[in-house]
């Protein structure tokens, strides 16, 4: 199957609470990032065009020299034809990373609040099936799900000069929701699909290196490993 991406388009604007100093890990000023972008794609030579403008919002707040809270949440409106539509929030995720070990190490503990659209009608649901598929990379994918949770732990540090090894693992929680809701049947017997669906866990892990060549470039090799545990 042969895509053509007609259209893509992303504008970054950014408001910033505080002028943001380039400090790794943690970042030492607050700072407010909003965007928005627009994609279309559409087959080649069958089907009509998908289309998104999303609406990303990211806020970084600082804690403590070691600490950071960050919120993130993307508005968006997606269509299909011109009964396919699906608009409104996505859910929002919270996140706080805390770095310690002589900056080496960092633990993240972050959860997802369902603030996002579910309980889709049957044409929301057959456009959710489309902006889900990962051909695509929509900015946003999925708009709701329910209560999630994350935990997740990195570490690096170097082996010799210029080359640094980094190895990390996560574990995520999904809780249940209701995706769908609507109406189905003939005539006489009209039902309504309202059920509740509980998605797999993930946990994953990864290991990287960093060989630096040179002042102004260096190769970065990384693997990953996910583990899905069953709906």
């Amino acid at each position: 199957m042969k895509l053509k991406l007609s259209i893509l388009l992303i504008v970054l604007l950014t408001a910033r609470v505080f002028a943001q100093e380039e400090i790794f890990p943690i970042p030492r000023r607050a700072y407010v990032n909003m965007g928005i972008s627009f994609q279309m794609w559409q087959r080649e030579k069958a089907g009509l065009p998908v289309d998104q403008l999303a609406l990303p919002i990211s806020i970084l707040i600082p804690l403590g020299r070691n600490l950071d809270l960050s919120i993130s949440h993307t508005p968006a409106f997606s269509k299909q034809y011109k009964n396919q539509t699906i608009y409104g929030l996505s859910d929002t995720w919270v996140q706080g990373d805390y770095v310690f070990w002589n900056d080496k190490a960092m633990l993240n503990l972050g959860v997802g609040l369902p603030t996002g659209k579910t309980r889709l009608d049957s044409s929301q649901f057959e456009l959710s099936k489309q902006l889900s598929k990962n051909i695509y990379q929509f900015q946003l994918p999925i708009y709701g799900q329910g209560f999630s949770g994350m935990i997740g732990l990195a570490m690096a540090f170097p082996v010799v000069d210029g080359v640094v090894i980094g190895i990390g693992g996560e574990y995520l929680y999904r809780g249940s929701y209701y995706p769908v809701k609507y109406n189905y049947g003939g005539k006489s017997i009209n039902r309504i699909f309202d059920k509740r669906y509980t998605p797999g866990d993930e946990a994953s892990g990864n290991i990287g290196v960093d060989i630096r060549i040179g002042e102004n470039m260096k190769i970065m090799l990384d693997g990953i490993y996910t583990y899905y545990w069953n709906d």
